[in-house]
């Protein structure tokens, strides 16, 4: 998918307003654009020199830190944390959100906010650290 594509999806959903995250990854520089305080597509993308590539910085083989929160209109409580492999393996990942819905079943008044390490919504400890810790 090129930005101008997922640019036109997006406000065709009706947003119009993003979060971009700069990365840079061993010898490689990107960025990731995700709709600003809402649910929604992530796209990532490498920039080389001036040019923008659709070439991930992101080993999508190797796994990433899933969380889970509770999200109220002015918190979010944690739930769960989990480190799973390739995010194109979506079996897993419906795995894990059924049994985290089963055991913290979602309280009145709030919604799930689902997010990755890469997410702005990601929770760090005091230590700034992302513990790999798991529940559920």
């Amino acid at each position: 998918m090129t930005l101008e594509e997922y640019i036109k999806n997006q406000i065709d959903k009706g947003i119009i307003d993003f979060s971009v995250r700069f990365v840079t990854r061993e010898d490689k520089v990107g960025f990731y654009i995700h709709p600003s305080n809402q649910s929604g597509d992530t796209a990532d993308f490498g920039v080389r020199g001036n040019v923008l590539t659709s070439e991930s910085i992101y080993d999508t083989k190797k796994t990433l830190l899933w969380q889970m929160h509770h999200q109220f209109k002015d918190h979010t409580v944690f739930v769960s944390q989990k480190e799973l492999p390739d995010p194109h393996k979506l079996g897993e990942i419906e795995s894990w959100l059924r049994k985290v819905q089963k055991h913290y079943p979602l309280p009145k008044g709030a919604k799930w906010l689902i997010c990755n390490e890469r997410s702005p919504q990601f929770s760090v400890s005091d230590t700034g650290t992302k513990e790999r810790t798991e529940n559920a």
